[in-house]
């Protein structure tokens, strides 16, 4: 899933999603999920109408289902370092949220970095593989990265599965949270923000720690 933000085009996606033409509303759909956590929260919310046509319902749940089965989240970040085919795997979130880290410090401050790892942490680097051991580089534990990553897929197919049943939900959501091994104060974040919170800004504030 990409994690563009469609700021600009929320508006837009707002229009196609509450026109009261059905082929419009699917269109709007699949031009959601384009935009990651945002067009996610613009489908729930279009689902949670209950004047909504039950085939826009159904075509919502089957994307939004294929999207979240086909996102890989992986710990095993020897392979990428290796160069094997699926290090670019665009449904991989841990390898997008990475990208998109590098190109915010790239457009920010115009700065050149780098990421790698292993199979327990990231590193993050000025310099490429061969000029590590020169530069100033920051290495991350990859456990609670690859946790709030997983944590968040299950968030969006519980909201999936509980529909409005918004007390079943956030129990099962916490009984989940719970089980993962996610250090205790963000743990303790996590499930005081509640079901209807994305977790990727705090993947993203964890990487700039």
């Amino acid at each position: 899933m990409s994690t563009q933000e469609p700021t600009e085009y929320d508006a837009i996606l707002r229009k196609l999603l509450n026109s009261p033409n059905i082929e419009v509303q699917i269109a709007g759909i699949s031009e959601a999920l384009k935009y990651g956590d945002t067009g996610f929260d613009l489908i729930v919310e279009l689902l949670q109408n209950e004047s909504i046509d039950p085939t826009v319902i159904s075509v919502a749940s089957i994307c939004i289902s294929k999207a979240l089965r086909e996102t890989v989240i992986t710990k095993d970040f020897d392979w990428y370092l290796l160069g094997y085919p699926h290090s670019n795997d665009p449904n991989d979130t841990l390898w997008i949220a990475c990208n998109k880290l590098l190109d915010r410090i790239k457009n920010t401050y115009n700065e050149e970095w780098f990421f790698g790892g292993d199979s327990q942490s990231i590193w993050f680097s000025p310099g490429n593989w061969n000029e590590i051991d020169k530069n100033d580089t920051k290495y991350l534990p990859l456990n609670p990265l690859f946790e709030i990553l997983s944590a968040e897929k299950r968030r969006r197919q519980i909201i999936l599965e509980f529909g409005q049943d918004y007390n079943y939900a956030s129990d099962s959501y916490g009984e989940e949270v719970n089980r993962r091994n996610i250090p205790q104060p963000l743990k303790d974040r996590i499930l005081n923000q509640g079901l209807h919170r994305s977790l990727l800004p705090i993947f993203e504030e964890f990487l700039r720690v």
